[in-house]
């Protein structure tokens, strides 16, 4: 997790789909949260502040290059399961 002026930089990335873009949204433990395809990139980061409070979303690809990639193959029906590492948050039933 990278700290800048007291807020955590969550970094962001758009993957268009078949069914409409998804914003996927990570931190440096994992694969933070997802928002559905055609969803609005706010309703994830409204999400994602809910968790961690003050944030800072950085355009940051790269930092969610296997979890894109993933996801990619599973639209193109290469792919089934998923091994990217998750920031798990939440109630512990969320987390189950």
């Amino acid at each position: 997790m990278t700290i800048t002026t007291g807020e955590t930089t969550v970094a962001v990335a758009r993957l268009a789909t078949p069914l409409g873009d998804m914003h996927l949204f990570g931190t440096s433990h994992g694969l933070l949260a997802i928002t559905l395809p055609g969803q609005p990139r706010e309703d994830g980061e409204a999400l994602v502040r809910r968790w961690l409070g003050p944030v800072t979303f950085s355009e940051q690809p790269g930092a969610l290059a296997g979890a894109l990639t993933q996801l990619a193959e599973y639209f193109a029906g290469q792919r089934r399961e998923f091994d990217v590492p998750l920031d798990l948050r939440g109630t512990p039933f969320q987390q189950r």
